[in-house]
């Protein structure tokens, strides 16, 4: 059997080989993304100019335009003040960083359920280039970043269950926590998936 597939038992910890995997997923669908993004000048979609006003405004006032929830609009904010105060790109990178930080926690959950490297690898890849994730990073983009903190969530919480750690435990608190300061629907998915995993896994 190839090197891929030689370890048929979750391990407990992720190998080289593991996190070479992971880094090469990631740095392919952030780079990919970045180029999809970044084909034209202005930003996508129908809520793309919603993103960037609510930006301006955190910029002019410290706060946001429209009640929403300000994770997300923060984060874009910080990254447009990274990169000189251009707004259209701290956009697109934060929806790209966004994109790419979904391949750790996917990997690794699919590991920790499949034991092989196969699965973990393939299921990384098709996630980070389906069709809907590329749909989010057009328009939704509170719920694309809310899912990232939403896959953070489920894996700990699948390795605290595994392990019995409490740290573990209040890591995937915090990044449920996190998935509620970005988008509502994210934190409801984020909150269902992890009583559904506890139930069928108690």
């Amino acid at each position: 059997m190839g090197c891929l597939g030689h370890a048929r038992e979750a391990p407990e910890r992720l190998d080289r080989l593991d996190l070479a995997l992971v880094l090469a997923i990631s740095s392919l669908t952030l780079a990919f993304y970045l180029w999809f993004l970044t084909r034209k000048p202005l930003v996508y979609g129908i809520d793309g100019p919603y993103y960037l006003i609510q930006v301006r405004a955190i910029e002019r006032t410290g706060g946001l335009k429209y009640g929403d929830p300000p994770l997300a609009f923060y984060v874009f904010y910080a990254l447009s003040v990274l990169l000189g105060g251009d707004r259209t790109l701290g956009v697109k990178l934060g929806t790209a960083l966004s994109a790419a930080l979904l391949v750790p926690p996917a990997y690794r959950l699919l590991r920790l359920e499949f034991g092989r490297r196969e699965a973990p690898a393939v299921g990384a890849l098709a996630m980070a280039f389906s069709p809907h994730l590329l749909r989010l990073s057009c328009d939704f983009l509170k719920n694309l970043m809310g899912t990232t903190f939403l896959m953070a969530s489920l894996c700990l919480f699948a390795l605290s269950a595994r392990r019995g750690s409490v740290k573990l435990a209040l890591a995937s608190s915090a990044f449920l926590l996190l998935s509620g300061l970005t988008h509502s629907l994210a934190f409801a998915v984020a909150l269902g998936l992890t009583v559904l995993y506890g139930t069928v896994k108690a």
